[in-house]
């Protein structure tokens, strides 16, 4: 089984007043009696029209609070991804990760829940910033950088190096950064050796998480920030080859299935897997096989991300990339070296059985593929999903709890859209609960806690 799915929502019915704070730190008396005063006037609202009526005063970038007609229940509706981005005053806008060039020369998306600006151009020592809670963290480039080229959510510092560009591509929660090496000749660069991108940390302490992670982290020593490990591939995949021609089905062989979208109950705080092991196959959007439209996105059908060593002091971040595949005779240019940052109230990840990993992947209109990406046979021909290894994926996803203290769950609903399927024939998509996700999860990931 193949099928795409992007976005996720949990839907809770919550019993009793819901005194949801907006931040993770402890409401005060006042916030919390005002938060009960709102509550209490959306529920008499409700009741008196018979509709649902939300709690504007419990809206965050995440969430959304309605009162029940019923008069004594809410319902939250909590997303892993920004439904919204808060503004000055108190307005709120679509989250939107396309740049634009400010006054101060800064360049920054749109609408975005992190504060990510990228340079203009001109000293590296600040590359990118990013700022979220009164916290900044800043990553510079060791050399001079040009004036960008802007490109929807990307901005393209060309020739950082002989023949390597820089790509900064701004998320709706924080941003990657890419190094794309055009050739043999740049790959042998001895600046490629060893990447030491300059720090600094204003109220943050840094320090390497799980599997060569990067943390950093508050005084309370609650993480900020973010970054899985820095991860480097090729361009196999993306250099124009395709999936071979439909095969004919061989004797004996079966049918196999895709996925409809999934829908099942869902507890709020922990991981959500989406699992399918039945055979299908298919693409995830217009690109190659794996689903990556985008190469400096991640790896192509038939390549693997190989995990890069990555040292964190307080004033450096030293990335190492793999010499091996810098060298390699077979290596597919352009070639890419990924480390990224985020910030966010949940996670989420898909894990490859090949050893890719999509941590924190977008969740937009292209989504990504869950189940086993193999042969899909129908009407006597079969249609592969790769023209490498079969692999499977599993697709997680991770709610903070925070909100739901000291309340009654009445019931729970897990959302997710499916964009895509190579086949119109249903089949279940598991869903079931799993142990905590981190940026340094790998394949097979946790196990199953219940269901």
């Amino acid at each position: 089984m193949r099928t795409t799915v992007a976005g996720a929502l949990s839907g809770l019915l919550l019993g009793g007043l819901p005194v949801l704070p907006l931040t993770p730190a402890a409401a005060s008396p006042s916030q919390a009696a005002s938060a009960a005063s709102a509550a209490t006037q959306a529920s008499a609202q409700a009741a008196a029209t018979g509709k649902p009526v939300e709690v504007v005063s419990e809206r965050t970038e995440y969430s959304t609070t309605y009162a029940n007609p019923d008069g004594s229940t809410f319902n939250l509706k909590q997303s892993a991804v920004p439904v919204r981005v808060a503004q000055p005053g108190g307005a709120w806008a679509t989250p939107d990760a396309t740049l634009t060039r400010r006054e101060d020369h800064r360049i920054a998306p749109k609408a975005a829940v992190a504060g990510v600006s990228f340079s203009g151009g001109g000293d590296g020592k600040d590359l990118v910033s990013i700022t979220e809670d009164g916290h900044t963290l800043t990553v510079g480039w060791p050399g001079s950088l040009p004036a960008p080229t802007l490109d929807g959510d990307s901005a393209v510092y060309a020739n950082v190096l002989p023949d390597v560009d820089l790509r900064m591509t701004a998320t709706t929660e924080g941003y990657r950064e890419v190094l794309v090496v055009k050739t043999a000749q740049a790959a042998a660069n001895p600046a490629l050796t060893a990447l030491h991108l300059p720090v600094r940390a204003d109220g943050l302490v840094l320090k390497e998480g799980a599997g060569q992670s990067l943390q950093a982290v508050d005084d309370n020593g609650a993480t900020v920030f973010r970054a899985p490990t820095a991860r480097q591939w090729d361009s196999t995949g993306h250099d124009g080859t395709t999936a071979p021609a439909a095969q004919t089905k061989p004797s004996g062989s079966s049918s196999g299935k895709t996925a409809s979208a999934p829908s099942a109950n869902a507890a709020s705080g922990v991981a959500a897997v989406a699992t399918g092991d039945t055979q299908a196959a298919g693409s995830a959007a217009e690109g190659d096989e794996s689903g990556v439209t985008d190469p400096a996105e991640g790896p192509g059908d038939g390549a693997t991300a190989v995990p890069l060593d990555m040292s964190v002091t307080q004033s450096a971040i030293t990335v190492v990339p793999d010499a091996g595949e810098l060298k390699d005779q077979d290596t597919v240019y352009p070639l890419y070296i990924d480390p990224d940052v985020s910030w966010s109230e949940s996670e989420r990840t898909v894990l490859s059985s090949d050893g890719d990993t999509f941590y924190n992947f977008s969740g937009g209109d292209e989504g990504k593929g869950v189940g086993l990406c193999s042969i899909y046979y129908t009407g006597g021909f079969g249609y592969p999903c790769t023209t490498g290894t079969p692999y499977k994926q599993r697709m997680y996803f991770e709610f903070s709890p925070s909100a739901l203290k000291g309340k009654r769950v009445l019931d729970a609903t897990f959302r997710v859209t499916e964009r895509w399927s190579m086949s119109c024939t249903a089949t279940v998509v598991q869903l079931v609960r799993t142990g905590d996700i981190s940026s340094s999860t790998r394949w097979p990931g946790p196990p199953p806690t219940g269901t």
